[in-house]
């Protein structure tokens, strides 16, 4: 089902076949052409190191490379058939979204799997649906990335990259490899186990209360894509949060991807909110470990603290009462 112009829904294979055959553009190299100015008149020059990605439709998606050597083309449709093919294998039903920007530069495809094989519970009734988060671009930087992906179904939040090693990524250097894509999904697969053992933990990593879960959030940067931030963050808190003296690190990282998932500035762009999610991820995972929510506590309320010493009365509070939570949460910390 197409949401917008550039966002298609799908629920099972045949949704998903329809998109990534149908619906996403196909590249083909074209020359690019440079203007110059000599003698006082305009002249066009090709540049033959360079080539423009253009789809069909006319939208240049790339500037790269001419050599197939230095930059191999990946079309979104080819990577995408890849994950459903090896899905189809596994026995799972591919459920998710395909986004693709304006120009068709960037694609993302959070990839959802349905059937107890993908299934993950944390706590009682607190279900999960695993995934592979795929992104592709057609720049020399961007490749082909596949991220641990998935989705709570009690609020549909959208988790990624919180057990930073199961990811795999493949550079235009080289030609299309699908046997990435297969591995990335029995990878997934291969580790609900360890998922939920890991997010078991963060369930019992706990900060000291509401106060430092909300001041965290800010820390990291999710008041930068919330629409209102102040009542965003406090409001996901609220919804996450089953005790306000001691939220833990899972029920913290759920708030913040609640932000961006619901509550984010419509003008924010899709790369910012990226960038946010990866921060949130941290909340889970740190260099492959799951952080000591102790220190994450302590070292944001002693930066913050620095800060408003260090800017004096140029320090731009997070919020109207940081200043007070601030006080409070440094005795309690011994920092004061």
């Amino acid at each position: 089902m197409q949401v917008s112009s550039d966002e298609y829904e799908f629920r099972g294979g045949y949704e998903f076949e329809k998109i990534y055959e149908e619906e996403l553009p196909e590249v083909r190299r074209e020359d690019v052409y440079a203007r110059f100015d000599r003698g006082g008149e305009s002249e066009w020059s090709e540049i033959p190191w360079r080539d423009s990605l253009v789809t069909g439709d006319g939208r240049v998606a790339g500037d790269v490379s001419a050599s197939d050597d230095f930059y191999s083309v990946i079309q979104y449709g080819d990577v995408l058939e890849a994950v459903h093919r090896e899905m189809g294998d596994q026995g799972v039903e591919p459920y998710g979204m395909v986004s693709l920007s304006g120009s068709a530069h960037r694609m993302e495809a959070p990839v959802y799997m349905s059937g107890d094989q993908a299934r993950v519970e944390i706590g009682e009734g607190d279900r999960l649906n695993m995934g592979v988060k795929v992104s592709a671009g057609h720049s020399g930087h961007m490749g082909v990335h596949y991220n641990l992906g998935a989705e709570r179904l009690v609020c549909r939040n959208g988790m990624t990259r919180f057990v930073s090693d199961l990811h795999l990524d493949q550079s235009h250097g080289e030609r299309f490899q699908p046997g990435l894509a297969y591995e990335a999904v029995r990878g997934v697969l291969g580790s609900t186990d360890r998922v939920e053992e890991r997010l078991e933990r963060a369930r019992n990593r706990e900060l000291l209360n509401l106060d430092e879960a909300r001041l965290l959030l800010h820390d990291i940067g999710v008041d930068r894509v919330a629409e209102n931030s102040e009542a965003d963050i406090m409001n996901a808190l609220f919804e996450e949060v089953e005790s306000r003296e001691s939220p833990s690190l899972y029920e913290v990282y759920q708030a913040g991807t609640r932000v961006v998932d619901h509550y984010a500035d419509s003008g924010s762009p899709g790369h910012f909110q990226e960038t946010v999610r990866d921060n949130v991820a941290r909340l889970l995972d740190v260099d492959g470990e799951l952080p000591d929510s102790d220190e994450l506590g302590r070292s944001v309320v002693e930066n913050r603290l620095n800060y408003f010493v260090e800017e004096g009365e140029d320090a731009e509070p997070y919020f109207s009462a940081e200043q007070e939570t601030l006080r409070d949460l440094a005795e309690r910390r011994g920092l004061a």
